[in-house]
């Protein structure tokens, strides 16, 4: 018995984005804007801090569980109904994902909606994880030009 990767992941070689990342992790003022890389005085350690330690004093298996496929159902609900309220979004039919990530749904709407050969028009600069994603399922990641309004038709 004999196994191998398909050929769609032999030939897609290294990522660059993170190979551009890596080399730069060590260079003094280096930003990269392909990885997500905060600056540490970004980061609000104290309303994490105090947020940690609620979950790990009120409920610390949550910690340790996965947590349902569909994401929070009850931040879902919430969600919905304040786009409802809000933005007098019609309820009827509506069904919503919380995902733990970009990356989750840039991966689970492509499987979901993709035919070989569709195209998908993104943003000219985007994720390269959304492009891998479209190109991935068989399809064509084609980027549209932006200004400050977003996609210029």
């Amino acid at each position: 018995m004999s196994f191998s990767l398909p050929e769609r992941v032999t030939l897609k070689g290294p990522n660059f984005i993170r190979e551009v990342f890596e080399r730069g992790v060590g260079v003094e003022g280096f930003i990269s804007f392909g990885i997500g890389n905060p600056a540490p005085e970004a980061i609000p350690v104290e309303v994490i801090e105090k947020a940690f330690d609620e979950v790990v004093h009120s409920n610390p298996m949550s910690l340790l569980q996965y947590g349902p496929m569909q994401g929070d159902v009850r931040l879902a609900e919430l969600t919905l109904e304040r786009l409802v309220k809000t933005h007098k979004m019609n309820p009827e039919g509506q069904g919503l994902i919380i995902s733990n990530g970009a990356g989750q749904l840039l991966g689970l709407v492509p499987i979901t909606v993709l035919e070989p050969g569709d195209e998908v028009y993104m943003d000219e600069f985007t994720f390269t994880s959304a492009i891998n994603s479209v190109r991935n399922m068989g399809g064509k990641a084609l980027g549209i030009k932006t200004d400050e309004h977003g996609m210029i038709p």
